[in-house]
Protein backbone atom coordinates (compact mmCIF):
# COMPACT_ATOMS: atom_id res chain seq x y z
CA UNK A 1 0.00 0.00 0.00
CA UNK A 2 2.69 2.34 0.82
CA UNK A 3 4.88 1.60 -2.57
CA UNK A 4 1.34 3.06 -4.37
CA UNK A 5 1.73 6.08 -1.94
CA UNK A 6 5.36 6.60 -3.13
CA UNK A 7 4.06 5.59 -6.85
CA UNK A 8 1.07 8.24 -6.87
CA UNK A 9 3.75 11.01 -5.48
CA UNK A 10 6.20 10.18 -7.78
CA UNK A 11 3.66 10.70 -10.86
CA UNK A 12 1.96 13.89 -9.22
CA UNK A 13 5.92 15.93 -8.43
CA UNK A 14 6.96 14.42 -12.68
CA UNK A 15 3.58 16.17 -13.85
CA UNK A 16 4.04 19.27 -11.68
CA UNK A 17 7.67 19.52 -13.14
CA UNK A 18 6.35 18.90 -16.49
CA UNK A 19 3.72 21.73 -16.53
CA UNK A 20 6.49 24.25 -14.89
CA UNK A 21 8.50 23.07 -17.96
CA UNK A 22 5.98 24.13 -20.43
CA UNK A 23 5.47 27.31 -18.82
CA UNK A 24 8.68 28.43 -18.69
CA UNK A 25 9.22 27.17 -21.90
CA UNK A 26 6.39 28.83 -23.75
CA UNK A 27 7.05 32.06 -21.64
CA UNK A 28 10.44 31.95 -23.86
CA UNK A 29 8.76 31.97 -26.49
CA UNK A 30 7.07 34.65 -26.55
CA UNK A 31 9.47 36.80 -24.81
CA UNK A 32 11.77 35.71 -28.12
CA UNK A 33 8.49 36.57 -30.60
CA UNK A 34 9.24 40.30 -29.39
CA UNK A 35 12.27 40.84 -32.12
CA UNK A 36 10.84 39.33 -34.79
CA UNK A 37 7.16 40.18 -34.27
CA UNK A 38 5.71 42.07 -37.79
CA UNK A 39 9.36 40.90 -39.64
CA UNK A 40 9.38 40.53 -43.28
CA UNK A 41 12.50 38.05 -42.78
CA UNK A 42 13.48 38.09 -46.43
CA UNK A 43 14.45 41.41 -45.63
CA UNK A 44 16.40 41.04 -42.86
CA UNK A 45 19.11 38.61 -42.55
CA UNK A 46 20.67 36.99 -39.45
CA UNK A 47 24.03 37.03 -38.22
CA UNK A 48 26.06 35.76 -35.66
CA UNK A 49 29.16 38.24 -34.22
CA UNK A 50 29.33 40.92 -36.68
CA UNK A 51 33.19 41.82 -37.47
CA UNK A 52 33.36 44.94 -39.00
CA UNK A 53 36.62 45.45 -41.14
CA UNK A 54 37.66 48.07 -39.54
CA UNK A 55 36.91 46.78 -36.32
CA UNK A 56 39.87 45.06 -35.65
CA UNK A 57 42.06 47.55 -34.33
CA UNK A 58 38.79 48.43 -31.86
CA UNK A 59 39.11 47.39 -27.93
CA UNK A 60 36.38 44.69 -28.19
CA UNK A 61 34.79 44.00 -25.19
CA UNK A 62 33.53 40.46 -23.72
CA UNK A 63 30.59 42.34 -21.45
CA UNK A 64 28.23 40.34 -19.44
CA UNK A 65 24.13 42.01 -19.47
CA UNK A 66 22.05 41.25 -16.42
CA UNK A 67 19.01 42.23 -18.53
CA UNK A 68 19.50 39.96 -21.22
CA UNK A 69 21.06 37.55 -19.17
CA UNK A 70 24.59 36.50 -21.23
CA UNK A 71 27.68 37.68 -22.86
CA UNK A 72 27.35 40.22 -25.43
CA UNK A 73 30.19 42.08 -27.60
CA UNK A 74 30.62 45.24 -27.46
CA UNK A 75 33.08 47.21 -30.17
CA UNK A 76 34.90 50.06 -28.07
CA UNK A 77 34.28 52.19 -24.58
CA UNK A 78 31.27 53.80 -26.36
CA UNK A 79 29.47 50.41 -27.24
CA UNK A 80 30.36 48.83 -23.58
CA UNK A 81 29.16 52.58 -22.09
CA UNK A 82 25.61 52.48 -23.82
CA UNK A 83 25.41 48.87 -22.64
CA UNK A 84 26.06 50.20 -19.37
CA UNK A 85 23.41 52.63 -19.20
CA UNK A 86 20.60 50.54 -20.96
CA UNK A 87 21.46 48.12 -17.53
CA UNK A 88 20.79 50.99 -15.02
CA UNK A 89 17.69 52.14 -17.35
CA UNK A 90 14.58 50.96 -16.17
CA UNK A 91 12.82 52.07 -18.99
CA UNK A 92 15.02 49.04 -20.89
CA UNK A 93 13.48 45.84 -20.04
CA UNK A 94 16.19 43.79 -22.06
CA UNK A 95 18.57 44.13 -24.73
CA UNK A 96 21.07 42.58 -27.42
CA UNK A 97 24.30 43.07 -29.74
CA UNK A 98 25.05 42.77 -33.57
CA UNK A 99 22.35 39.34 -34.36
CA UNK A 100 20.40 41.15 -36.89
CA UNK A 101 21.43 42.84 -40.48
CA UNK A 102 18.68 44.92 -41.77
CA UNK A 103 18.07 46.05 -45.47
CA UNK A 104 16.99 49.62 -45.97
CA UNK A 105 16.34 51.70 -48.86
CA UNK A 106 17.36 55.84 -49.30
CA UNK A 107 14.80 58.52 -50.38
CA UNK A 108 16.29 57.75 -53.94
CA UNK A 109 15.55 53.99 -53.84
CA UNK A 110 19.21 52.50 -53.39
CA UNK A 111 19.40 49.83 -51.07
CA UNK A 112 21.72 49.44 -48.36
CA UNK A 113 22.13 47.35 -45.24
CA UNK A 114 23.04 48.52 -41.97
CA UNK A 115 23.51 46.63 -38.72
CA UNK A 116 22.90 48.32 -35.37
CA UNK A 117 25.53 48.40 -32.56
CA UNK A 118 22.50 47.49 -30.11
CA UNK A 119 19.02 46.38 -29.74
CA UNK A 120 16.85 47.51 -26.69
CA UNK A 121 13.36 46.84 -26.12
CA UNK A 122 12.00 49.95 -24.64
CA UNK A 123 8.92 49.72 -22.26
CA UNK A 124 7.83 53.46 -22.57
CA UNK A 125 7.16 52.40 -26.59
CA UNK A 126 6.55 48.70 -26.06
CA UNK A 127 9.13 47.75 -28.85
CA UNK A 128 12.32 47.33 -29.91
CA UNK A 129 14.99 50.48 -30.79
CA UNK A 130 18.00 50.41 -32.76
CA UNK A 131 20.72 51.70 -31.37
CA UNK A 132 23.72 53.47 -33.03
CA UNK A 133 26.61 54.43 -30.11
CA UNK A 134 29.48 56.43 -30.75
CA UNK A 135 32.26 58.52 -29.27
CA UNK A 136 31.99 61.85 -28.55
CA UNK A 137 35.03 62.66 -31.11
CA UNK A 138 33.79 60.62 -33.82
CA UNK A 139 29.73 60.93 -34.03
CA UNK A 140 27.55 60.19 -37.05
CA UNK A 141 26.67 63.25 -39.32
CA UNK A 142 23.27 64.38 -38.84
CA UNK A 143 22.52 63.39 -42.31
CA UNK A 144 22.87 59.97 -41.73
CA UNK A 145 21.01 60.11 -38.62
CA UNK A 146 17.92 61.51 -40.43
CA UNK A 147 18.27 59.08 -42.82
CA UNK A 148 18.80 56.33 -40.45
CA UNK A 149 15.60 57.48 -38.60
CA UNK A 150 13.54 57.70 -41.41
CA UNK A 151 14.25 54.32 -43.28
CA UNK A 152 13.64 52.59 -39.82
CA UNK A 153 10.00 54.10 -39.02
CA UNK A 154 9.20 53.95 -42.30
CA UNK A 155 10.31 50.38 -43.51
CA UNK A 156 10.17 48.53 -40.24
CA UNK A 157 8.12 50.79 -38.13
CA UNK A 158 11.18 51.02 -35.86
CA UNK A 159 12.88 53.78 -33.86
CA UNK A 160 16.19 54.83 -34.25
CA UNK A 161 18.76 56.30 -31.44
CA UNK A 162 22.15 57.82 -31.71
CA UNK A 163 23.40 57.54 -28.49
CA UNK A 164 26.97 59.54 -27.29
CA UNK A 165 27.45 58.24 -23.66
CA UNK A 166 29.47 61.65 -23.40
CA UNK A 167 26.38 63.25 -23.86
CA UNK A 168 23.57 61.70 -22.12
CA UNK A 169 25.51 60.95 -18.80
CA UNK A 170 28.13 63.08 -16.96
CA UNK A 171 31.04 61.57 -15.99
CA UNK A 172 30.80 60.86 -12.14
CA UNK A 173 27.28 59.16 -12.86
CA UNK A 174 28.97 56.55 -15.69
CA UNK A 175 31.94 55.79 -13.23
CA UNK A 176 28.80 55.62 -10.13
CA UNK A 177 27.35 52.93 -12.71
CA UNK A 178 30.89 50.99 -13.40
CA UNK A 179 31.43 50.97 -9.52
CA UNK A 180 27.64 49.56 -8.91
CA UNK A 181 27.48 47.29 -11.98
CA UNK A 182 29.45 44.45 -10.67
CA UNK A 183 26.66 44.24 -7.42
CA UNK A 184 23.53 43.44 -9.97
CA UNK A 185 24.55 39.69 -9.68
CA UNK A 186 23.29 40.11 -6.13
CA UNK A 187 19.42 39.99 -4.42
CA UNK A 188 19.38 42.40 -1.16
CA UNK A 189 16.38 41.79 -0.08
CA UNK A 190 17.28 38.40 0.28
CA UNK A 191 20.05 39.28 2.90
CA UNK A 192 17.94 42.22 3.85
CA UNK A 193 14.57 43.30 3.39
CA UNK A 194 13.55 46.54 2.45
CA UNK A 195 11.75 46.87 5.63
CA UNK A 196 15.07 45.78 7.99
CA UNK A 197 17.02 48.00 6.11
CA UNK A 198 15.01 50.72 7.03
CA UNK A 199 14.29 49.62 10.71
CA UNK A 200 17.99 48.95 10.76
CA UNK A 201 19.15 52.22 9.17
CA UNK A 202 16.95 54.67 9.65
CA UNK A 203 15.34 56.81 6.11
CA UNK A 204 18.51 58.88 5.65
CA UNK A 205 22.11 58.57 5.96
CA UNK A 206 25.12 58.40 4.90
CA UNK A 207 26.54 56.16 2.81
CA UNK A 208 29.68 54.99 5.34
CA UNK A 209 26.59 54.85 8.21
CA UNK A 210 24.78 52.07 6.33
CA UNK A 211 27.45 49.85 5.34
CA UNK A 212 28.85 50.07 9.68
CA UNK A 213 25.34 49.73 10.75
CA UNK A 214 25.33 46.18 7.97
CA UNK A 215 28.80 45.25 9.19
CA UNK A 216 27.63 45.62 13.02
CA UNK A 217 24.49 43.23 12.14
CA UNK A 218 27.32 40.74 10.61
CA UNK A 219 25.71 41.69 6.96
CA UNK A 220 28.24 42.16 4.01
CA UNK A 221 29.13 45.70 3.50
CA UNK A 222 28.44 44.95 -0.55
CA UNK A 223 24.50 44.38 0.29
CA UNK A 224 24.71 48.41 1.15
CA UNK A 225 26.49 48.39 -2.83
CA UNK A 226 23.82 46.02 -3.82
CA UNK A 227 20.62 48.06 -2.65
CA UNK A 228 22.45 51.38 -4.62
CA UNK A 229 22.43 49.08 -7.45
CA UNK A 230 18.91 47.92 -8.06
CA UNK A 231 17.70 51.25 -6.72
CA UNK A 232 16.11 50.28 -3.43
CA UNK A 233 18.28 52.87 -2.08
CA UNK A 234 19.31 56.28 -4.24
CA UNK A 235 22.04 59.01 -4.10
CA UNK A 236 22.78 61.33 -6.87
CA UNK A 237 24.54 59.45 -9.24
CA UNK A 238 26.02 62.77 -10.68
CA UNK A 239 28.08 63.28 -8.06
CA UNK A 240 30.86 60.87 -6.60
CA UNK A 241 29.69 57.92 -4.76
CA UNK A 242 31.79 58.76 -1.02
CA UNK A 243 31.56 57.70 2.50
CA UNK A 244 29.75 60.97 3.27
CA UNK A 245 27.29 60.43 0.27
CA UNK A 246 23.49 60.86 1.37
CA UNK A 247 21.48 57.95 0.79
CA UNK A 248 17.76 57.36 0.94
CA UNK A 249 15.12 54.35 1.05
CA UNK A 250 12.85 54.57 -1.68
Amino acid sequence: MSEVKINKFKLLFLVHNCTLCAFFISLLCSHCSWLFENYDLRKIRRVGRVKHKYSRKKNTNYFYGYKPGRHIWCEGPSETNTALMLEFDDTILTYSDQVLTFELQDQQGKVFSYTPDLLAYDLTIVDWTVIESKTQFYQMSEEDIVLLRWAFKTQHGKTFRHIVPENECSAFRLKNYETLYRYLKLCPTQVLPIVTAKILCGDALTFEDFRLALIKSNIDEAIAFAYLAHRLATFDLDEPLTDSTIVEFV
